[in-house]
C-alpha cells in the first residue's frame, strides 16, 4: 500500500534511533485482537497479525489437525468473527468503494458477512448477489435444526415515503444463496427472532415520524408500548428471559436506563440494578441462546456486568485468579465448560486466556502486544482537574516507562480523543504509549461532552464543540495548566496530536492558546465543521447530533468563522501536519484539502496522504505513518533536549 506525501513546505528531519525503534513496535497491529472458541468447544479462533494484516488463526483443541490461516481477503478488512456452528466461521469484511451518484461520485463503506467452512477450507461471501446494500452483517438466527443455514437481515430505506423495511432471509452458509423466510410491513424496522428463526419482537417506527413502537410476536401480533423521541430513540439491544421480554435502553425520560419491556404486559421495570442509570450501554449476547446476558461499561477499564449468576460468578473467581484488574469472557462452549477470557491491568496491553472448567485449567493463548515486555509499556496514571467552571475532569496520563509524576517536568503532548460522543480510558494505548516510550507524558482528558460520566457530563458539551470541550484540556485550572501547577509538565508550551474530532479539538488548541501551542497534527480530522455537515449525504438524525455540539449551523459568519480552523489559517503560530486517507469516508479527505488550500504555501505546513485508507488506521502501515511523520514533528519542535 503506497503512502504518498504532499509538502508545501516543512522540515525534513530523520527521526532519531530511538523514536524508530518506538515506531517499529507500536505501529505494530495487536497480536491478539478477539479470541472464540467454537460451541462444542473443540476449536478456537485467534484474531492474529501473523503478515500484518488482520487475520484469522483456527487451532484444533484436540491438537489433531494443528493450525489453519483464514487470510485477509484481498481488498478488504476483516473488522470481527463469530462462530455459528463448530462448522462454520462467519466473519465480517469492510471495504470503500467509489459509486458514481446524481450528485456526484462519492466514497462509501461496503460491510459482508463471510462463512468460513472449517472441514473443507471453502469460503462464501453471504448475501453475494445483494450489490446495491452497503451494509450485510445482520445475522438474527442461527436456525437450530438447520446446520447449513443461518438467517439475515436485509434492512431497507425507502426515500418516496421515508420508511425503513425489513426483510429475514435464510441464507446458504455453502454457497452464500438467499431465501426469504419472512418480509415485514412497511413500518418495521427491525425483528427479533429466537435460535429456531421464531419472530418473538418488532421495533416499528411510523413512517416520517417520531413514534417508537415494540410489537409482541409472542402469541396474537400486538403492540406492547410506545412512544415519541425526536433525536435519540431507544435502542432495543435483545431479547431477555427467555424470549419473554425485551431490554431496551431508553435516552431519556422516565424510563431512562437500560431497562426490561414485557412482551406480555409492556411493563416496563429495571433488568438489573446496575443498568438503571446507563445512558450508552454495550450489550453482551449470549453466542447460543442469542439473548442479552449482560453489558458492558468502562469504568476506567472495561467492566462486564452478568445478568445471569453463573457467568457472573465464573467471571469474578478467574479475575481474582488471575490477579487482574478488569476481566470479560469473550465467549463460552454451548455446555459452557470451555471459556475464552480477556483480561488487563491500567495502561497494560490485554492477555487471552482458554479456561477449561472441568479440569480448572487456564493456560494463556496470546497477549495483545507480544512484543512489548513489562518494563516497556508507560504508565498509565488517572489525573483528575477541576475545569474553570468547577466541573470535574477526569483524565489520563501517560508516562515514560519506569517514571513517576513526581519525577517531572516532562515535555508534554495533547491528545484529546475523538467522538466527541466516545472517552479515554485506563486501557494501553498505542499512540500515547509510543510517545511516551520516547520520553513524553501524554495528558488525554474526557473533557466535557464525553460519555462514560452520565447525561449530565456528556450534556455539558453540548454547544460546546469549538470552546469548553476544548479548554476542558488547557484553560487555568484544566488540563495541561494544571499538570504545569503540579511539576508534571514543563511549563514552556506542549504539541496537540489528534484524530478525528481530536484533530480538530488539536487544531483549536493552537487558535486558543497561540502562545503555549508549540505544534499540531491533526488525523482524519474535522477542519471545517459546517462544510462537513452540509455535505449532502447525511440525514436529519446525523445533523441533529452534530448540531447539539457546535449549536445551530445557522448561526452568523462571524461566530462560523471563530470554530472553523480553515477559515482561521491565518491565526496559526504553531506549524500545523495534517494527514488524512484518501479512503475515509467518516470524515472525508476534503476537510483536510480545505484547510490545504487556506494555507497556501505557508511555511512549516505538511499534507500527508494516506492512499488506500480509511478512518480507522487499520493497518500497520497507515500507524506507521502517523507515528514517524508526529514523531519527526516533535524531534524538531518540541525536542526532548534543548
Amino acid at each position: 500500500m503506497r503512502i504518498i506525501s504532499i509538502v508545501l513546505v516543512w522540515f525534513l528531519v530523520v527521526p532519531s534511533v530511538m523514536a524508530q525503534v518506538s515506531v517499529d513496535r507500536f505501529s505494530e497491529l495487536p497480536s491478539a485482537w478477539q479470541v472464540e472458541v467454537s460451541p462444542g468447544g473443540t476449536t478456537l479462533a485467534v484474531g492474529c497479525t501473523p503478515r500484518g494484516v488482520r487475520e484469522i488463526c483456527l487451532y484444533d483443541l484436540s491438537g489433531v489437525e494443528g493450525t489453519k490461516l483464514i487470510p485477509q481477503p484481498d481488498g478488504f478488512f476483516i473488522t470481527e468473527f463469530r462462530w455459528v456452528s463448530d462448522r462454520y466461521l462467519v466473519f465480517f469484511v469492510y471495504t470503500v468503494i467509489n459509486l458514481s451518484m446524481s450528485s456526484g461520485n462519492h466514497d462509501y463503506g461496503i460491510s459482508r458477512t463471510v462463512a468460513y467452512d472449517t472441514s473443507t477450507g471453502q469460503s462464501a461471501i453471504l448475501m453475494g448477489d445483494e450489490r446495491q446494500y452497503f451494509d450485510l452483517t445482520y445475522i438474527v438466527s442461527v436456525l437450530e435444526g438447520s446446520p447449513d443455514e443461518i438467517a439475515m437481515d436485509l434492512p431497507t430505506f425507502s426515500v418516496s415515503d421515508r420508511c425503513y423495511r425489513t426483510s429475514i432471509y435464510n441464507v446458504d452458509l455453502q454457497t452464500g444463496e438467499m431465501e426469504l423466510r419472512e418480509r415485514s410491513t412497511s413500518n418495521v424496522d427491525s425483528l427479533f427472532l429466537d435460535t429456531l428463526g421464531n419472530v418473538v419482537a418488532e421495533y416499528r417506527n411510523e413512517c416520517g415520524t417520531d413514534d417508537w413502537e415494540i410489537w409482541s410476536r409472542v402469541g396474537e401480533r400486538r403492540l406492547v408500548f410506545e412512544g415519541v423521541y425526536e433525536v435519540d430513540r431507544p435502542q432495543i439491544w435483545g431479547l431477555v428471559d427467555d424470549y419473554q421480554a425485551v431490554a431496551v435502553s431508553f435516552p431519556s425520560g422516565e424510563n431512562q436506563g437500560l431497562k426490561r419491556v414485557d412482551l406480555e404486559t409492556g411493563v416496563v421495570s429495571d433488568l438489573h440494578p446496575a443498568a438503571s442509570a446507563l445512558i450508552n450501554p454495550t450489550p453482551l449476547m449470549d453466542p447460543h441462546s442469542q439473548e442479552l446476558i449482560g453489558f458492558m461499561e468502562i469504568e476506567g477499564l472495561r467492566t462486564d456486568t452478568y445478568l445471569d449468576e453463573e457467568l457472573d460468578g465464573i467471571a469474578g473467581s478467574l479475575r481474582n485468579a488471575l490477579g487482574r484488574e478488569a476481566l470479560n469472557l469473550t465467549s463460552w462452549s454451548a455446555d459452557r465448560r470451555v471459556f475464552t477470557v480477556e483480561a488487563t491491568n491500567s495502561g497494560e496491553p490485554s492477555a487471552y486466556y482458554l479456561f477449561d472448567r472441568e479440569n480448572g485449567e487456564v493456560t494463556m493463548i496470546a497477549t495483545e502486544r507480544d512484543s512489548l515486555a513489562s518494563p516497556d509499556v508507560p504508565e498509565r496514571i488517572e489525573f483528575t482537574y477541576t475545569a474553570r467552571d468547577g466541573l470535574e475532569i477526569h483524565s489520563y496520563v501517560t508516562l515514560p516507562p519506569g517514571r513517576t509524576l513526581d519525577e517531572g517536568p516532562f515535555r508534554t503532548i495533547l491528545m484529546p480523543h475523538g467522538g466527541p460522543r466516545s472517552q479515554d480510558t485506563a486501557h494501553f494505548d498505542w499512540w500515547a504509549a509510543h510517545y511516551a516510550s520516547l520520553g513524553y507524558a501524554v495528558l488525554q482528558a474526557n473533557y466535557r461532552g464525553s460519555t462514560g460520566y452520565g447525561l449530565e457530563f456528556e450534556q455539558a458539551g453540548y454547544g460546546e464543540y469549538g470552546d469548553a470541550m476544548v479548554l476542558d484540556v488547557l484553560d487555568v485550572l484544566d488540563g495541561w495548566r494544571a499538570l504545569v501547577a503540579r511539576n508534571v509538565a514543563a511549563p514552556d508550551g506542549y504539541c496537540a496530536i489528534g484524530a478525528s474530532y481530536g484533530g480538530y479539538s488539536a487544531l483549536m488548541l493552537g487558535l486558543h492558546a497561540p502562545e503555549e501551542t508549540r505544534c499540531i497534527a491533526a488525523i482524519n480530522g474535522v477542519t471545517n465543521p459546517y462544510a462537513f455537515i452540509s455535505a449532502g449525504r447525511y440525514n436529519d438524525r446525523f445533523t441533529g447530533y452534530w448540531e447539539r455540539y457546535w449549536g445551530d449551523r445557522f448561526r452568523g459568519d462571524d461566530e462560523r468563522d471563530r470554530i472553523t480552523p480553515a477559515r482561521r489559517t491565518s491565526d496559526y503560530r504553531a506549524p500545523v501536519l495534517l494527514i488524512h486517507g484518501d479512503e475515509d469516508i467518516n470524515v472525508p479527505i476534503g476537510q483536510s484539502r480545505l484547510f490545504r488550500r487556506a494555507m497556501g504555501s505557508r511555511e512549516s505546513f505538511r499534507f500527508v496522504v494516506m492512499e488506500g485508507e480509511d478512518h480507522y488506521l487499520r493497518t500497520h502501515q497507515a500507524r506507521r505513518t502517523v507515528l514517524e511523520e508526529t514523531s519527526s514533528m516533535l524531534e524538531q519542535y518540541l525536542p526532548l533536549q534543548d
